[in-house]
């Protein structure tokens, strides 16, 4: 029988920072699962701030801790459940989950991307990193001290690997019956639709790694993403970045919702591209315009562009190539900055392909190739 969603309401804490004053305004978010709508309550203040209405940019799988959602032209950030019933419901529901992708499969990243989001995951953190011999043997703790250990780590440490933090309906189990058996052949006999049927090599190459251990899971997603609160974290000096003979592309907010990042990456590869440094990340308005001032006087979309890198996670990307001038190829593969434009011009570019407008046209991307290094040096190590 279909639950009854008519007295069916979630709760969140959230932060709404007012960019003109640094005002932080702390809200009660309640979601009404029957209808989607949305009212706010101001707790300091102990009143209504925003009657109940509906908020069609906003889904109750958006409302999770540490992101950031657009409601009615406000950018809150998710800092924590309203309740206990709240935090019960979705504790299955939206439950969290660690993953890695390993360095053979960095080039199917956005094959593999798609096939996560079609199982019905949700990214809500991810880096490229390349990982230390303790970094490796902590993911593989619980085969200590044998030979295959060793193994699996020398082959984490041939390469960068993709960290995942993944929310999903039991994303713990649910993840691990994803990526299937650590053998390739036997998930090709009993789990042929698993991510290491379709991807695997070995057992030490198998592409991926699972645990549908809680405690383990919950070590792991600590330890590889220090803003959840661990105090002994990882450097960022571990993010992978090359800074040579690359270029920098963001995929914007929109195009991340719209679920686009596999897409996207995958166009990139196909076009021969390397993925050589990647992170998710949330730009807070003054972020935003940091990072876009150079078209403070040039453009007058400047306004709108910030608030559209600002209004949600975007995913900053380090792009390797065999040219000599990577920045230029890439600019011109990314398209025309309006999509209209680039459908006429370059039909195959990203824009193209993935933009809707000229605010939201899917892709950032380094203009100047002087630019490059300095966009990298700010996504990949000042951030």
């Amino acid at each position: 029988m279909d639950e009854d969603l008519s007295n069916v309401r979630y709760t969140f804490k959230g932060e709404w920072k007012e960019v003109e004053n640094c005002k932080v305004t702390e809200f009660l978010i309640t979601y009404f699962a029957v209808d989607g709508s949305i009212e706010l309550f101001d707790i300091k203040k102990h009143r209504l701030f925003l009657k109940r209405n509906k908020c069609h940019k906003v889904a109750l799988k958006d409302l999770f801790v540490g992101n950031s959602v657009n409601i009615f032209s406000r950018q809150i950030i998710i800092t924590d459940y309203g309740d206990s019933t709240t935090q019960q419901r979705l504790s299955v529901k939206m439950q969290k989950t660690f993953g890695l992708i390993k360095p053979n499969q960095i080039r199917n990243l956005g094959a593999i991307l798609e096939a996560v989001q079609e199982g019905g995951f949700t990214v809500s953190r991810m880096r490229m990193i390349n990982l230390t011999r303790d970094q490796g043997l902590d993911v593989y703790r619980e085969m200590k001290e044998t030979a295959q250990q060793s193994e699996m780590v020398t082959h984490l440490l041939s390469g960068p690997v993709v960290v995942l933090e993944l929310l999903g309906n039991s994303a713990i189990q649910s993840w691990s019956d994803f990526v299937g058996p650590m053998d390739p052949d036997d998930a090709r006999k009993t789990f042929p639709a698993s991510l290491i049927a379709r991807y695997g090599q070995d057992c030490i190459k198998n592409g991926f790694y699972a645990s549908n251990n809680p405690e383990e899971v919950e070590h792991l997603l600590s330890n590889f993403f220090p803003e959840r609160g661990n105090n002994t974290p990882y450097p960022v000096t571990s993010l992978a970045c090359k800074l040579k003979n690359s270029t920098c592309c963001i995929v914007k907010p929109h195009a991340f919702q719209m679920g686009l990042l596999g897409p996207i990456i995958s166009a990139i590869q196909k076009k021969g591209f390397e993925i050589s440094g990647l992170r998710l990340v949330l730009l807070d308005r003054s972020a935003a315009e940091e990072f876009l001032e150079i078209y403070c006087t040039i453009l007058p979309e400047y306004p709108a562009m910030v608030t559209q890198l600002s209004s949600g996670s975007c995913v900053a990307m380090e792009i390797s190539g065999k040219d000599n001038n990577v920045p230029t190829v890439f600019r011109e593969f990314a398209g025309p900055s309006d999509p209209d434009l680039a459908k006429k011009l370059r039909p195959d570019s990203l824009r193209a392909r993935f933009g809707v407008d000229k605010i939201m046209n899917a892709v950032h991307c380094t203009d100047l190739p002087d630019d490059a290094e300095l966009e990298l040096e700010y996504f990949f190590r000042l951030l």
